[in-house]
């Protein structure tokens, strides 16, 4: 059962709504709101897939590649739920959908197997187990038939799995003889490997290329996702590929969210999505906005917020990619030698905040092209610089942010605790950099700020921002005669000269400049501080004689916004 709550409605869908429907009533005195499976895992998917960027990606050889989905050519496309069982659904719009397949060989196969043959006592065990297991003592291969040779006739290779747990009939041994997770292994090969041929079969009757998978067996295990890639791959020789979600195992109780619209969801105010998150956990990280949803509102945006658990992060499990070994016709990534970090069971996703008054900002020439990030942390030589970068600079942003706070005994264990925090989402990004969607360093810098955001510092920079305008502020009307006293050349190379000092003494001087020369100008600032930004809320107590605005890059513009069009003119520096 998938459940979401809000102060004021309890929405459920799948079997468990109506299994537990009187439990609930009874234990908690919670009414459910029963909402159809079929209807919310289209809805879930539809939106995460419009709202949300970077939400699919392929996984092949353990190798992670976003695609960013274009919303006016999404559909149709076909829809895996793989759970218990596993439904195929063909999805051609927003509540345009048929059932078009499934097969009872599952998520539930594979745990309820497993259980009988490893004892294994949860799912994530059994998981745990095929990290470490080597199918090869117990599946039949190609070579084993043809004493070590490929089939190379009909394109089989040695190493290729000709039949899954072959080798138990000519084997000697009990079930005791075998390895729990050699087990586990070829179950999970044999039952991911027909999940895939068969999704791929269903896409080629229809004429579709483009499958998502999704649902709570794949629990962000990248084994899982490779081999399922592999077929869909294999069977139709590259011309289709497979694509999974980061919210994979949410798509019902998302799809159950979207029925809120016809409630009204002005009248909504605390949403959570409450499935393997706890409640009243501390959560921090990215801010990770999505599109506007145009069926919703306008001006609806989303944010993804990453939970901790102490310093540790729920968040994906990183599968390091090892060797090879043969599957179904064809060759995929061997687990053997892999471990399983103890969080294996968390998935790769964040907590989704709804943002009502998010709006595009309207002088960008193109929204929906728009990306903010310059620098690329897919290199991995970037990546570590910026790491470093950050990492260094972590203890005196701690004393900035606990001074900014008045230096009190709270302020200070708040700064250790954000301190733990940051180094735990440095840590895990290090280890896999696309943990939370596709990083920049645009990305990176709003994960800081959100982090210490999230322990009550809103703004770090408070402190010393103060003693910067009282400062500037002294000398500006000195600055403002030296300028009027030059000549144009000399005033124009003036304004370059302090166009990037600050606000007071850079913007307001050019500022003025641009207004004596009859140029319309706009101020315009950060509703929350990055770094030391002076903010909206203190923008107009510094330029209360300000009327006219410019758009101004505060000296970052190198590494966000610098590719950014407009449809203004606008200074980068």
């Amino acid at each position: 059962m998938l459940l979401l709550t809000s102060w004021f409605f309890e929405k459920a869908t799948g079997g468990g709504a109506y299994k537990f429907a009187d439990l609930f009533k009874e234990k908690l005195g919670i009414s459910l709101d029963k909402e159809d499976e079929m209807n919310c895992l289209v809805a879930g998917a539809n939106f995460l897939l419009k709202a949300i960027r970077h939400e699919a990606f392929t996984h092949m050889e353990g190798q992670k590649e976003f695609v960013q989905i274009d919303q006016n050519d999404l559909f149709p496309y076909l829809l895996v739920n793989i759970g218990s069982g596993v439904s195929i659904i063909k999805v051609d719009g927003d509540g345009k959908f048929e059932r078009v397949s499934g097969t009872n060989v599952g998520g539930g196969t594979y745990w309820g197997l497993g259980r009988l043959l490893t004892k294994c006592k949860s799912f994530d065990e059994l998981l745990e187990l095929s990290q470490r297991g080597d199918n090869r003592t117990i599946d039949m291969l190609v070579g084993d038939i043809y004493g070590g040779m490929d089939y190379n006739k009909i394109g089989l290779s040695a190493s290729t799995i000709a039949s899954s747990f072959g080798k138990a009939i000519s084997d000697k041994k009990e079930l005791d003889d075998y390895s729990p997770e050699d087990i586990s292994l070829s179950l999970l090969r044999m039952i991911s490997y027909n999940i895939g041929q068969i999704a791929y079969l269903n896409a080629l009757r229809f004429g579709l290329k483009r499958i998502f998978f999704g649902g709570f067996f794949i629990r962000g295990h990248a084994y899982t996702m490779d081999t399922i890639s592999f077929a869909v791959h294999f069977w139709s020789k590259g011309n289709a590929q497979a694509m999974f979600l980061r919210h994979e195992g949410f798509l019902g109780a998302l799809g159950a969210f979207m029925s809120y619209e016809t409630h009204g969801l002005d009248d909504l105010m605390v949403h959570h999505l409450v499935e393997r998150f706890p409640m009243g956990a501390p959560y921090t990280g990215g801010s990770i906005h999505g599109p506007p949803l145009g069926d919703l509102n306008e001006k609806i945006s989303w944010m993804e917020k990453f939970v901790l658990k102490g310093t540790e992060i729920t968040a994906p499990v990183p599968m390091a990619p090892p060797g090879t070994t043969g599957l179904g016709g064809f060759e995929v990534p061997s687990s053997k030698g892999g471990t399983l970090r103890p969080d294996a069971s968390a998935l790769n996703v964040g907590v989704l905040h709804l943002v009502p008054t998010l709006e595009v900002f309207p002088l960008l020439a193109d929204p929906k092209t728009y990306e903010p990030n310059t620098i690329d942390l897919a290199d991995h030589s970037e990546l570590e610089y910026w790491f470093t970068v950050l990492s260094e600079h972590l203890p005196d942003l701690v004393d900035k942010a606990v001074a900014s706070e008045g230096g009190t005994d709270d302020a200070k264990r708040r700064g250790d605790a954000f301190a733990r925090a940051f180094s735990a989402h440095l840590a895990r990004l290090m280890e896999e950099p696309a943990a939370y969607g596709k990083l920049g360093l645009a990305n990176l810098l709003e994960l800081r700020e959100e982090c210490l955001r999230e322990f009550q510092f809103v703004d770090a920079y408070r402190s010393i921002k103060q003693r910067e305008n009282e400062a500037s502020l002294a000398v500006l009307s000195d600055l403002l005669v030296e300028i009027d006293s030059m000549t144009e050349d000399e005033s124009q190379q003036n304004a370059k000269a302090v166009e990037g000092a600050d606000v007071i003494l850079g913007m307001l001087p050019l500022a003025r400049e641009l207004l004596r020369r009859g140029t319309e100008v706009v101020l315009v600032a950060n509703s929350l501080p990055a770094l030391n930004d002076v903010t909206a809320m203190e923008l107009p107590d510094i330029v209360a004689e300000a009327a006219k605005v410019i758009l101004e890059g505060m000296g970052r513009a190198i590494h966000t916004n610098f590719n950014a069009r407009f449809k203004c003119d606008a200074l980068k520096e």
